[in-house]
């Protein structure tokens, strides 16, 4: 009987925390998308309290942090360590409940390539490492890809990326709205190279994608048809003779 109690009780923890630490991390990222990030941040450190044994939730919670650096100033260094630090202190606890989720390196590689005041000379190639690694766990981590080549570009390395990019293009996507950036940049390095075909198949890529997420194409309003009156209203409405 005090078995069947105890097992009784731990599932009932369980299917009460889980639920509700799924709902806190979800109201923590629409906050953060909403531009509040101090009750993002609580939302989500609610939802760690809840079930500390998710790592998803501790990936979005240092990613909080790497966006809220993005807003801090350079001259308030400290509060930019003490924020890069709680970031990278996240990632690691998160990495030890799951090593394998590449979104895990991709908050890294951001982090390094963001702050380049807090990491050093060394933040090209510790972003890189990081990217690598995403994408080494999973080549169809496009948001990796794309993160990467935008790091190479900023380094006027552009043959680089846009070879990086066309080795992740090989591979089978699920085709949805998320992938769209990934295809414009791309077609944009499809067009720079001359290649307006390929830059014009990226396009078409585009449309399926967003297709496929429920978007309905539309004309432009200068390319719209004009609005003629119907012939019938048009007798019914023409005066008497």
């Amino acid at each position: 009987r005090a078995l069947l109690v105890t097992v009784f009780f731990f599932l009932a923890v369980y299917f009460i925390s889980v639920p509700a630490s799924i709902y806190y991390t979800d109201k923590g990222v629409a906050l953060a998308a909403q531009g509040r990030l101090l009750e993002a941040e609580n939302a989500l450190v609610r939802a760690t309290g809840l079930y500390p044994f998710a790592d998803n939730i501790y990936i979005s919670q240092a990613d909080l942090y790497r966006y809220m650096l993005t807003l801090i100033p350079a001259e308030f260094g400290a509060d930019r360590r003490r924020l890069y630090d709680a970031a990278f202190s996240l990632l690691d606890r998160a990495e030890r409940l799951n090593a394998y989720r590449p979104l895990n390196f991709l908050v890294r590689g951001r982090l390094y390539a963001e702050n380049p005041d807090l990491v050093g000379a060394d933040t090209v190639h510790m972003a890189t490492g990081a990217f690598e690694r995403a994408l080494a766990l999973n080549p169809r981590f496009y948001p990796a890809r794309v993160a990467w080549a935008n790091l190479l570009i900023a380094g006027n390395d552009t043959a680089a990326a846009k070879a990086l990019i066309e080795t992740g293009l090989r591979e089978h996507y699920m085709v949805h709205e998320g992938i769209a950036p990934y295809f414009a940049l791309a077609g944009r390095l499809r067009a720079d190279a001359g290649d307006r075909a390929g830059a014009e198949e990226m396009g078409e890529r585009i449309k399926a994608a967003m297709t496929a997420s429920g978007w309905r194409w539309v004309p432009l309003p200068e390319n719209a048809p004009v609005l003629e009156r119907p012939k019938k209203l048009t007798e019914r409405l023409a005066p008497e003779s």
